[in-house]
C-alpha cells in the first residue's frame, strides 16, 4: 500500500473570518470549491472548511475538535484497491463512481482515500 499522505483536511468553520485570516497568514491561497471554503498549498494540498451542519460531513465527535474528514493520497488504483480491501475487513466502506472511498477510524474520525 502507498498512502502518500494527507491530501485535504475538511474542518467545520466556514465563514469564520479568524479561520481565513490563519489559512491567509499560512500563504494558503483561496481556490472555488463550491460548496466548501478550500484553501490550498502551493502542492496542491488543501483544507476545506465546510458549514457545521453540511449533511455531505459527518458531525463532530463532540470533543471541541472541529475535523470532519481527512482526505489521504494514495499512488494509484492498485493502492486504493488494496487499502479497501483492507480496512474493508472490519468495517464497510462506501465506495464512489471514481474509485475512492470513505471510511471511519477506530476512534470515529472520518476517512477518504
Amino acid at each position: 500500500m502507498k498512502i502518500i499522505g494527507p491530501d485535504r483536511l475538511v474542518f467545520a468553520g466556514a465563514g469564520n473570518a479568524e479561520a481565513a485570516k490563519f489559512m491567509a497568514d499560512y500563504g494558503l491561497r483561496r481556490v472555488d470549491a463550491g460548496s466548501a471554503e478550500r484553501y490550498e498549498a502551493a502542492d496542491g494540498t488543501s483544507i476545506d472548511l465546510v458549514a457545521e451542519d453540511d449533511p455531505a460531513h459527518p458531525d463532530t465527535l463532540g470533543t471541541g475538535n472541529r475535523l470532519r474528514r481527512t482526505v489521504y493520497g494514495v499512488a494509484d488504483m492498485a493502492s486504493l484497491d488494496e487499502i479497501a480491501a483492507e480496512l474493508g475487513k472490519d468495517q464497510p466502506i462506501s465506495r464512489r463512481a471514481d474509485g475512492s472511498f470513505d471510511a471511519m477510524d477506530p476512534l470515529g474520525f472520518a476517512l477518504a482515500f
